[in-house]
């Protein structure tokens, strides 16, 4: 994948996808949007249903803050909205991370965004619940489909 952290692969190992998750958390933390997206990408594109929309919300937020960061606060404020909208959608701990918490959590920043601007933002952090046993059931494999397409970008 051009430009990606990691090697092409179709197949990620369970524990493959748990560090990849945790490395992305760690990295939104620490305040390295874009590398949250190429963490996060790769278990996006190998999963289905509420799974995705969960990750793809944490990748949207991370996306919202990384514009705001670089001074694009309305493509920012486009993404945040999205972000929050796909994690209401779902209920009780994901991964680790209890949605309910980091929808509060965005719907804040979006406040501040809409109301003082980017000056005035402290972007939260992702707490990952005390205990929270973080694991992917089987290895994660890529659709045909995403196996092609990443095949064009590499």
């Amino acid at each position: 994948m051009s430009g990606s952290l990691l090697p092409f692969d179709a197949t990620l190992s369970s524990e493959q996808a748990r560090q990849l998750y945790l490395d992305g958390v760690a990295c939104f933390n620490a305040g390295r949007y874009f590398e949250v997206h190429e963490l996060l990408e790769p278990l996006y594109l190998r999963t289905t249903g509420p799974m995705r929309r969960f990750l793809q919300g944490l990748i949207q937020a991370a996306a919202a803050f990384l514009h705001v960061e670089r001074g694009r606060a309305k493509p920012g404020l486009i993404l945040l909205r999205a972000a929050i909208g796909r994690l209401e959608a779902e209920d009780g701990i994901m991964l680790g991370l209890r949605t309910e918490t980091v929808v509060v959590q965005l719907k804040g920043a979006l406040a501040v965004l809409e109301e003082v601007g980017e000056a005035q933002l402290t972007v939260p952090c992702w707490v990952l619940e005390p205990d929270a046993v973080i694991t992917f059931a089987q290895p994660l494999s890529l659709s045909e489909r995403h196996v092609r397409m990443l095949e064009r970008r590499a």
